[in-house]
């Protein structure tokens, strides 16, 4: 990592001087609060402090949430373990790989104040550094066919959506690059039917999410029209489609699982953190180009799975056998430099946003009960 900070952000992450009545440390008060105000904190540092942070440190890409992650010696060497402790996340392109000058290095907390019985208290946020990999678009037996691309990608959920006019409609989601062939396709179908194993399910609608190369934040997101609810069901990976879904970043859990379209179902994955903003690729040949696109959630795949073509649209969740939903997976990075695959995913509570998708002025979006 490179870069100066400036004078007046050095000074913001060292402590201030005076007497705590507290007589922790910062860093031990601020592991004190519970996990819903740690969140709380942190999401009210990243609103206030991002564009100084990034200005400061011109090593940084980016600056997220999550769970720090730990080195761990085990018998077969050192790597890393993904703790259940609340940080900021930096994001590097690459890691120093020896100590460096005070000025280059990044801080290891980040301090604020908040009131603790009642008390004005210093508190320590901690960080952790990741590295930035290049991430792929991964547009199986319960993959969709898209148009005449089989086996394209999977779908997320179902949606019941209440229109502008009044009416109804049941429709289910998908990535973007699966339902409109980004990528592949120029221009891009507004309209195309989707199938699985032969059986129409519906056609996409051109309710999406903005998806360029010039866009500064892209939504990889679409709607399509269920047109033959029984076909829709087969895609579904449990006995049940997600009901519920996570309404913020604080509701994330350590452990959850990716429904991947694999014959020993779905996949365990650590939590590691979210991300306002990542760069993916899309696409191949001269078609290919490459998006910013956030937010999104970086999960650590358990075990030796890795993600694959197909797999775009994989529900990330809550539960296995009754399953909330917590994202939806749109690329994945084989490895991440100690051997482990990660998928990248689509918060639940941005994917379930009408406000994020062109098309969907003044609709109200649910998943069914049913």
């Amino acid at each position: 990592m490179s870069g100066q900070p400036s004078a007046s952000a050095r000074a913001a992450d060292t402590p201030s001087t005076g007497v705590e009545a507290d007589a922790r440390s910062p860093q031990q008060r601020f592991l004190g609060l519970s996990r819903r105000r740690q969140f709380t904190l942190i999401e009210e540092l990243l609103l206030t402090r991002s564009n100084e942070l990034l200005r400061a440190y011109p090593c940084l890409l980016a600056v997220g949430h999550g769970f720090r992650r730990r080195r761990t010696h085990a018998g077969d060497g050192v790597g890393e373990i993904v703790t259940a402790e609340r940080c900021v996340l930096f994001l590097v392109r690459r890691k120093w790989k020896r100590r460096g000058s005070q000025l280059r290095r990044l801080p290891a907390h980040l301090y604020c104040h908040d009131l603790v019985r009642g008390r004005r208290t210093l508190l320590a946020i901690p960080t952790d550094v990741s590295e930035s990999r290049p991430l792929q678009a991964n547009a199986s037996p319960e993959a969709v066919d898209v148009a005449d691309r089989v086996a394209h990608g999977v779908l997320t959920c179902l949606v019941d959506c209440a229109l502008a006019d009044g009416t109804r409609e049941r429709r289910a989601l998908s990535c973007r690059h699966v339902l409109s062939l980004t990528g592949i396709r120029s221009p891009e179908p507004n309209s195309v039917p989707v199938r699985h194993n032969g059986a129409l399910i519906g056609d996409t609608l051109a309710i999406r999410g903005e998806l360029s190369a010039t866009d500064p934040a892209g939504f990889d997101a679409q709607a399509m029209r269920v047109s033959t609810p029984a076909a829709a069901n087969r895609c579904v990976f449990t006995a049940i489609w997600p009901r519920g879904h996570v309404s913020h970043g604080g509701e994330f859990e350590a452990s959850m699982w990716l429904q991947l379209p694999r014959d020993d179902g779905a996949i365990r994955v650590n939590y590691r953190g979210v991300w306002p903003v990542m760069r993916v690729s899309y696409g191949s040949g001269a078609a290919r180009f490459v998006a910013s696109v956030g937010p999104l959630v970086e999960v650590e795949l358990v075990g030796n799975q890795k993600t694959l073509p197909g797999d775009s649209g994989s529900p990330l969740v809550i539960g296995y056998s009754k399953p909330r939903l917590a994202g939806m997976h749109i690329a994945g990075n084989p490895d991440d430099g100690n051997g482990r695959a990660l998928s990248y995913c689509i918060p639940a509570y941005a994917l379930m946003d009408p406000g994020n998708y062109a098309g969907a002025d003044g609709e109200q979006w649910t998943l069914p009960q049913d």
